[in-house]
């Protein structure tokens, strides 16, 4: 069998790549994907036990509410890409309207809580 050998230039590129920071529309697809994994994991499958009727069910109220934040500020990201700072403001320090983007999107992941946990109740479970 051979050997394969990185060449300095291969090397050079991959460290390139590995050291640089996620662009803006990068954190936006990582949310958006986070997003969806926590919206699986904390709805739907809490939601689709309750359907096959399983003697319990579970579910994370964080990821519940954090879900449509994630969504806000990845379709922010996605969509207005190195713009989305003029949105958002910066990561250490947001904007005013930053702020107002995630108390309505934490809002949203209040009710989307309240939501899940009345329909499960309705369903028989003993959700505390």
């Amino acid at each position: 069998m051979d050997k394969m050998e990185t060449t300095p230039t291969e090397k050079k590129a991959a460290q390139t790549i590995m050291s640089k920071p996620l662009s803006e529309r990068g954190i936006g697809v990582l949310a958006l994907v986070v997003c969806g994994v926590m919206s699986y994991l904390s709805v739907v499958t809490p939601l689709l036990a309750a359907s096959r009727h399983e003697e319990e069910v579970s579910f994370s109220m964080k990821g519940v509410v954090v879900a449509p934040m994630l969504l806000g500020i990845g379709v922010i990201h996605v969509t207005m890409g190195d713009r989305a700072s003029s949105i958002l403001g910066r990561r250490e320090k947001p904007s005013a309207l930053g702020w107002v983007i995630y108390l309505i999107t934490f809002g949203l992941g209040i009710l989307l809580y309240g939501w899940l946990k009345g329909r499960l109740r309705s369903n028989g479970y003993d959700i505390t």
